[in-house]
C-alpha cells in the first residue's frame, strides 16, 4: 500500500549553534589583511520521515509519512579579504572564501524522493554536501579615482573593474531526464545524493564615469557594461548530464521510440526546449546614462 502522508504537531525548535573567530593585520599605512574562520551547526531540522503503523491490532503493517525534527547541517569555512586603499590613484579589494556546507537534508523535502523509492519506505541518514553548498567563491575590486582639481580634464573621472568568481553548485545525477515528461520521484538516480557538481562562473563587470560640475549641479554621464568577456555562465545543467545544452534524453530508447513515433516535429521541439536561456547569467549587457547630483544646491 503506498505511504500515506500527514502532519506532526510536535515539532521541536531548530537549534543553532554558531562560532566565528577573527583576525586583522595592517600590511601598511594603507593596506590591511582579513582573515576569519567560521563554524555554524544546525540540529533538528525538519525532514519528512516514514513510520509503520496498524490501524488495527491485528491489522496489516501500514506506512505514515510526516514531517520530524529528523536532519541537521553544519558549515564551515575560512574567508580572506586584503584592502589597499590610496596607492595613488587607484584603491584595491580582494575577498575570497572557501566554505562547505554538508548535512543530511537541504530543505523540508528532501528526503521525499527516499522515501517513496525505497522498499522500506525508509529515509537514509547520509551526510552529503547541501544544495547551496559552494566551495570557492571571491570577488576582486580595482577602482580608479581622481578628485577634483587633478590631472587636468581627467578630475573627477572615475573607473572600476569588478572580477567576480565562483564554483559550481551540487546536484544529484539522473539516469535520464525528459523536459516533456515526468521525472518526478520515482525517476532513477545515479551516484550518490549530491554527489556531482555543475561549472563555475567568472565575470568581469566594468563601469566608467566622468562628472562635469556645472553651476552647482554635477552631472555624471557613465558606460556600465555587464559581462564584459561576454561569458557563458551556467546556472543550471541537466542532471542526465551535467550539461546546459543537453538532456541527452533523444538518444535514450525511449526518446528514440518517442521521436519514431511522433515525427521530426517532435525533435525540433525538443531541442529547442533543451536550448533554454535560464540556463545561463546574462549576456554581455551594456548600459549608457547619466547621474545628476543636486546635494550643492542650497534651498
Amino acid at each position: 500500500m503506498a505511504p500515506q502522508s500527514g502532519f506532526n504537531g510536535a515539532l521541536r525548535v531548530e537549534e543553532t549553534i554558531q562560532y566565528e573567530v577573527g583576525f586583522r593585520q595592517l600590511l601598511s599605512d594603507n593596506s590591511a589583511l582579513n582573515i576569519t574562520a567560521f563554524y555554524k551547526n544546525i540540529r533538528d531540522l525538519v525532514n519528512v520521515q516514514n513510520h509503520k503503523f496498524r490501524q488495527e491490532v491485528d491489522g496489516p503493517l501500514l506506512d505514515a509519512i510526516y514531517p520530524e525534527n529528523a536532519d541537521f547541517g553544519t558549515t564551515k569555512g575560512i574567508a580572506l579579504s586584503l584592502d589597499i586603499t590610496h596607492l595613488s590613484y587607484f584603491s584595491v579589494s580582494a575577498q575570497y572564501t572557501f566554505s562547505i556546507a554538508e548535512g543530511t537534508g537541504s530543505s523540508t523535502s528532501s528526503s521525499q524522493t527516499a522515501v517513496f523509492r525505497n522498499t522500506d519506505n525508509a529515509a537514509p541518514k547520509v551526510i552529503a554536501p547541501l544544495n547551496f553548498d559552494q566551495r570557492h567563491t571571491g570577488v576582486v575590486n580595482v577602482d580608479f579615482y581622481v578628485p577634483k582639481g587633478e590631472l587636468g580634464w581627467l578630475e573627477m573621472f572615475n573607473a572600476n573593474l569588478l572580477l567576480s568568481f565562483s564554483s559550481g553548485r551540487p546536484y544529484t545525477p539522473m539516469d535520464q531526464w525528459n523536459l516533456l515528461g515526468d521525472n518526478g520521484i520515482l525517476s532513477q538516480t545515479k551516484g550518490y545524493i549530491n554527489s556531482a557538481f555543475a561549472p563555475g562562473s567568472i565575470r568581469l563587470d566594468f563601469k566608467m564615469e566622468k562628472s562635469f560640475a556645472i553651476g552647482d549641479i554635477i552631472l555624471s554621464p557613465y558606460i556600465w557594461i555587464e559581462n564584459l568577456l561576454d561569458a557563458d555562465n551556467i546556472t543550471t545543467v541537466y542532471r542526465s548530464t551535467g550539461s546546459p545544452y543537453t538532456t541527452e534524453y533523444l538518444n535514450t530508447p525511449g526518446g528514440k521510440a518517442t521521436s519514431e513515433l511522433k515525427g521530426e516535429g517532435y525533435v525540433q521541439d525538443y531541442k529547442s526546449l533543451e536550448n533554454n536561456p535560464a540556463n545561463f547569467g546574462i549576456p554581455r549587457l551594456i548600459k549608457l546614462g547619466f547621474k545628476l547630483n543636486f546635494s550643492n544646491i542650497s534651498l
